[in-house]
């Protein structure tokens, strides 16, 4: 697509429909750029405009007539809005930042700086997810995590697994639509997947690592217009992804022929029959050693009841043994008090100094000591 007319350096495009609160987010993360030379054109997708036109108003005065807006009476889709917007604008580079996002304020003068240094046809920038949701007309942030912390750098490779990259952190060269078209208005999910794909066979893409330039927020409780298309329409994403793979397999099996994909789906078949023969041993392993231990485990438990009352008739055994010795103890003790006392008798008689008392004494002793 060619365009002599470039207003700005950068087009950002806003995808919206029946959020205003997220539009406003939006438009304040696009105007808070360190880089100024953008415009914004605002696809609203079929939405009630009211709301759309109060936004942009209040920020009208600081966005110096940068800001468009396109209202579609009849929907053109979550794609094929991204071109009304792309259509609707003329720049050097693009960028689609969704209403319900937004970037870093130095996003554009990094991304830009890139470009303007490198040949490569696009650059990507590290991602934050937010976890939010709406509460009392208000967006209240839950959690975050750092998008595929795992990955370095944007490779065909990876983006054949899936999509590492959302819209939010591409930032473009215009030229790539005169090359691999515009997205797939016939998609209605993932159309910027298959847009990169298409990128990606032909150009190198750039990637900034580091601190998170952009912000990909997800709302995993809402619903209807203020849901993500990832959680709302999960089960779409799903069945496209598989559409796609199997059109791009299709268009180049129509030029070499099935003969590849054959002998790679039965390799897969075979791969998938011996980890599930493996699965299969590896489960009947476990339930085996399950079925011992479980045996096991019912021996000890035997075994444990019989030391217990082993270790009980030890202990009664032991408790009869001591309250024997301490009745021996006691007779004992008892027979040396009434040795000691006639002992002590025996003492007080020799220790007597006269014959009168050693006789009182005697006639004061016990009957059983005379």
């Amino acid at each position: 697509m060619s365009n002599d007319q470039v207003d700005a350096t950068v087009a950002v495009v806003t995808r919206t429909k029946n959020r205003p609160i997220l539009l406003d987010r939006a438009i304040e993360s696009v105007l808070a750029q360190t880089y100024q030379d953008f415009s914004i054109v605002i696809v609203n997708d079929a939405g009630d405009p009211g709301p759309v036109n109060e936004v942009v108003g209040r920020h009208l005065e600081r966005s110096k007539g940068r800001i468009r807006v396109i209202h579609n009476v009849v929907s053109s889709g979550r794609e094929g809005a991204m071109n009304d917007g792309v259509r609707g604008s003329s720049s050097k580079y693009i960028s689609i930042h969704d209403d319900d996002d937004s970037w870093h304020p130095e996003f554009l003068e990094k991304t830009v700086a890139h470009l303007e240094g490198s040949h490569d046809a696009g650059v990507m920038a590290r991602t934050e997810v937010i976890y939010e949701r709406i509460e009392a007309g208000s967006v209240v942030t839950e959690s975050s995590e750092i998008l595929a912390a795992d990955k370095h750098e944007i490779t065909l490779l990876d983006m054949l697994v899936r999509n590492y990259a959302p819209p939010i952190s591409f930032l473009y060269r215009r030229s790539l639509h005169d090359e691999v078209g515009f997205y797939d208005n016939s998609l209605p999910v993932l159309a910027d997947w298959d847009f990169n794909l298409r990128v990606l066979q032909r150009h190198t893409v750039g990637f900034l690592d580091g601190q998170p330039l952009a912000k990909w927020h997800h709302r995993r409780d809402a619903e209807g217009d203020l849901g993500n298309s990832v959680v709302v329409a999960s089960a779409d994403h799903s069945h496209y992804d598989i559409a796609i793979r199997d059109r791009y397999i299709r268009g180049t099996a129509q030029a070499n022929g099935l003969g590849h994909y054959l002998f790679v789906a039965e390799l897969v078949n075979r791969t998938n029959q011996g980890a599930h023969e493996r699965t299969d041993h590896t489960n009947s392993l476990i339930n085996a050693l399950s079925d011992l231990a479980g045996h096991t485990d019912q021996k000890l438990h035997i075994l444990g009841q019989d030391l217990h009352a082993e270790l009980a008739r030890i202990e009664k055994a032991i408790e009869n043994i001591n309250s024997a010795n301490i009745s021996a103890t006691n007779r004992l003790i008892a027979q040396f008090g009434i040795l000691n006392g006639r002992i002590d008798h025996i003492q007080n008689l020799i220790n007597a100094q006269s014959l009168r008392a050693r006789a009182r004494r005697i006639l004061n002793a016990p009957k059983s000591w005379r």
